[in-house]
C-alpha cells in the first residue's frame, strides 16, 4: 500500500516579550522540522498522586507508542488553570528526569535525545527516551500532549 500522506514541514514559534521601564525586551525563534506527517495528538486527564502514562517511545508505531527513533518534537501543556502538573522523563537505563509544570505552562522536547544529570557523557551518547509518564501534584489535571514525528 502506498501512503497518501505528503511530507509537511513543522514550523514551532516561541515568542518572549517584557517592557521594563519603557524598554521592550524579547525575541522570536523559529524553529522548522522537516517530517512525514505523523501526528499523535491527545487532550487528557492526569490523576493526582498516581503516575500515568501519557507516550510510549518504542520501535514500533501503535495506539500510545511512536518510534523514538523517528521523535522531532514534543509538547506536554498543562491546561488547568490552578493545579501544577508533574512528568516524568522514563530511560531505557531505568533513570529519570522529573519536571514540574505550573498551570497553563508547556514542556517540549526538539527530538527524543535526552538523558537524567549524570549521564551525557559526550555528544551522540545521550540516553534514548523510552516513555513519558505524569500526574497532578495536588489534585488530578488536563493536559494537551502532540508529538510529531519523521
Amino acid at each position: 500500500m502506498a501512503t497518501t500522506i505528503i511530507p509537511a514541514t513543522l514550523t514551532s514559534t516561541i515568542q518572549e516579550s517584557i517592557s521594563l521601564n519603557g524598554q521592550t525586551h524579547g525575541n522570536t525563534i523559529i524553529h522548522t522540522t522537516q517530517t512525514q506527517g505523523k501526528v499523535y495528538q491527545r487532550i487528557m486527564e492526569l490523576p493526582r498522586g498516581e503516575y500515568a502514562q501519557i507516550l510510549a517511545l518504542g520501535s514500533t508505531d501503535r495506539l500510545g507508542t511512536i518510534i523514538g527513533d523517528e521523535m522531532k518534537y514534543l509538547r506536554i501543556t498543562n491546561v488547568d488553570d490552578t493545579n501544577n502538573l508533574v512528568i516524568q522523563l522514563q530511560y531505557a537505563s531505568a533513570n529519570n528526569w522529573i519536571q514540574k509544570i505550573g498551570p497553563h505552562e508547556s514542556f517540549i522536547l526538539m527530538n527524543n535525545q535526552s538523558a537524567p544529570n549524570g549521564h551525557a557523557t559526550t555528544p551522540g551518547t545521550l540516553e534514548d527516551l523510552t516513555a513519558v509518564f505524569g500526574m497532578g501534584l495536588t489534585e488530578s489535571v488536563e493536559i494537551e500532549m502532540i508529538s510529531i514525528t519523521s
